[in-house]
């Protein structure tokens, strides 16, 4: 390998100066995004994935492990989204560790940047050689404001959680390369990919950037290694990133095949051309961010996908040509195009255009090369009869920097909580289906159902069928209103989405509201046959206690004790359909637990004192009926019914 050196800006090789540098980036670091830890959850996958996922909120277990292990790939789906068992572990980990507190967990993701912008340092310093163009790289990329959707949305600890090991397996490759026949170092960039995707599939390409950095900065195209050999060496990390693309594209929870189905291949190729623009355009001129940019379908403006395709013909024709002369361009535009392949919208997961959080990894090609170009032509500026000012360029690089901060900052401030965060979008995107619909759940939970529910018939006139949209308008109907008043509106929920949950769950409160027992109970099985939910059990289990069936509905509150047995209603719901079958012993236990755990349930408390004075009623009947027979026995074997 033949580190970049030569240069003004290759650094000094005082340890202490990079001790300086990796303390400076993490202070930075912390300057922009250390407000996180007095942010809440968000409603955008925070609550199905954290808050609200009956796995994670019981923390590390034996049962957990397995599920996390499974979850994503067994058939029909139990949980998430796609398999990545490393970030849903970690949010297990967290809760095992802080509970539900909010900052404790936006605190977790912060760290986990600010070690990853360290590292990023680290890794380019060890491989170029170039010590102040690694560490501008660093600081660039780790202050952009594009970074703020990774690390201030708690769900997004699989980007910071992959970016890490995805650092790492550079690392140690980096050691591998100076060693290559070392089967140790070999099986270490293995075991750090592997982690990798177990954390984010997105890094099925990394074997790829591997491949770039041996043409440039590690120099082994041609230089003791083959080009054969090179390729062989990256065959068992493709064949790992062969099984995990497969089990991402198969994946149920992502709803990957119904929206490409929604979504024609061309208009997704066009998206995709005009987002590998957009992102370019955005980390140069990051303003109007936001965490949902609606996909225009069908709309897509071709002028723009046009320009967006000339541009990266041009790019591409450039890095190209400066292959050999040049290498580091060719290097970082590949990185950038390969990284973001994954998830640029030709396979579609989720309904937005582009995301924030997806450059995360890809952005370090960019920079890489944006910064070794400009240190270049600044030095060679004029044949190199003007010589570099490093005062100059030291202001420079310092207001950008703080110009990067003051955005950032301003950027993270967005992700305070939902409410703030989807009145930006709308600020910046507009009115949309997807945007409405969290506006009007947040309303909703404010207790405004007016506000709300104009919110959700404005999100169906731009998408009748959103799914959320219907679901939020036939809860607040369940909750306000007559439910006469839409009757079509659940019959059509169902006609749409009959394998959503929350639309089976949210008909069977209607048929339940008109007394319509038994089709209620039906359509809550239906609902936990797709996907657990508490609401959904507790709900079941009062129909059939309604009904008469109590061992059925006792079954059906131990399970949701079972689901979730830090629920006070739950204990209270179950330790009722106990008493209503004669087991005052075991209802008791159920109440007391309940005021245990929730001192000022007054339900649970007066439910506990109904039921000792029924057990003490029924102490005091069977001690008259022992009474009785014992007189009977005294009088002479008792009294014969002829008599």
């Amino acid at each position: 390998m033949t580190p970049d050196a030569g240069s003004p800006l290759s650094g000094p090789r005082d340890w202490r100066w990079g001790l300086l540098v990796c303390l400076s980036l993490i202070v930075l670091v912390l300057c922009v995004y250390g407000q996180a830890y007095h942010f809440d959850f968000v409603d955008y996958d925070d609550n199905e994935y954290v808050t609200e996922n009956t796995h994670v909120l019981r923390g590390l277990s034996l049962d957990n492990l397995r599920w996390v292990m499974l979850a994503g790939i067994v058939p029909g789906g139990i949980g998430i989204d796609f398999w990545r068992p490393l970030s849903m572990g970690s949010h297990m980990l967290d809760v095992e560790l802080f509970g539900l507190h909010a900052g404790a967990h936006h605190a977790v993701n912060v760290l986990l940047h600010a070690m990853n912008t360290v590292l990023l340092f680290l890794v380019l310093r060890s491989m170029t050689g170039a010590f102040w163009r690694s560490a501008l790289v660093a600081a660039l990329w780790s202050l952009h404001p594009l970074r703020a959707e990774s690390v201030a949305w708690v769900t997004e600890r699989k980007d910071v959680l992959s970016g890490l090991f995805f650092l790492l397996t550079l690392a140690a490759y980096t050691r591998y390369a100076r060693r290559p026949r070392n089967l140790g170092n070999y099986l270490l960039v293995c075991l750090c990919f592997l982690l990798g995707l177990m954390s984010k599939p997105m890094l099925v390409t990394l074997p790829c950037v591997l491949l770039l950095m041996d043409w440039w900065p590690l120099r082994r195209w041609g230089r003791g290694s083959g080009m054969l050999w090179l390729l062989l060496e990256k065959v068992p990390l493709l064949a790992l990133s062969g099984v995990v693309a497969v089990m991402t594209s198969l994946a149920s929870g992502g709803g990957n095949a119904t929206l490409m189905s929604h979504v024609p291949l061309v208009f997704r190729v066009a998206n995709a051309l005009e987002s590998y623009a957009l992102y370019l355009r955005q980390m140069l001129w990051p303003f109007g961010l936001a965490v949902f940019y609606p996909h225009p379908g069908a709309k897509m403006a071709w002028p723009g996908v046009l320009l967006a395709l000339l541009i990266l013909m041009g790019m591409t024709w450039l890095a190209l040509r400066w292959w050999r002369m040049r290498p580091y361009v060719g290097v970082g535009w590949f990185w950038y195009l390969g990284t973001l392949l994954p998830v640029i919208g030709i396979l579609q997961s989720g309904e937005q255009a582009h995301a924030d959080r997806y450059t995360y990894l890809p952005m370090i090609g960019i920079l890489i090369a944006l910064v070794w170009g400009v240190e270049e032509v600044t030095r060679e500026w004029r044949g190199g009869r003007v010589r570099n000012d490093a005062k100059v360029m030291a202001l420079g690089v310092c207001a950008v920097l703080l110009a990067l901060v003051a955005v950032s900052f301003r950027q993270v401030s967005h992700w305070r909580n939902s409410e703030t965060l989807w009145k930006h979008a709308l600020a910046c995107t507009g009115e949309n289906d997807t945007v409405l619909t969290c506006l009007g759940g947040i309303l909703a939970q404010q207790g405004r159902p007016d506000e709300a529910m104009q919110r959700f018939q404005r999100a169906l006139q731009f998408n009748p069928a959103c799914p959320a949209a219907m679901n939020g308008l036939a809860g607040l109907i369940l909750e306000h209103s007559d439910l006469k008043e839409q009757p079509k509106l659940f019959e059509n929920l169902l006609k749409a989405y009959p394998e959503n949950s929350q639309a089976h769950y949210n008909v069977g409160r209607a048929l339940h509201g008109q007394g319509r027992l038994e089709e209620a109970a039906a359509e809550y099985q239906k609902a936990l046959a797709i996907r657990e939910d508490l609401a959904a059990r507790c709900n079941l289990g009062a129909v059939l206690v309604t009904l008469g069936r109590l061992e059925a509905a006792i079954d059906e509150y131990r399970r949701a004790v079972s689901v979730e047995p830090g629920d006070a209603t739950a204990r209270n719901n179950l330790g009722v359909a106990l008493r209503k079958a004669g087991r005052f012993k075991e209802a008791e236990g159920e109440f007391r637990k309940a005021v245990r755990l929730d001192p000022r349930y007054t339900t649970a408390q007066e439910n506990l004192a109904h039921c000792q004075r029924e057990q003490m009623q029924q102490g005091l009947e069977k001690q008259e009926a022992q009474e009785i027979l014992e007189f009977q026995r005294a009088r002479g074997g008792g009294i014969s019914p002829n008599r």
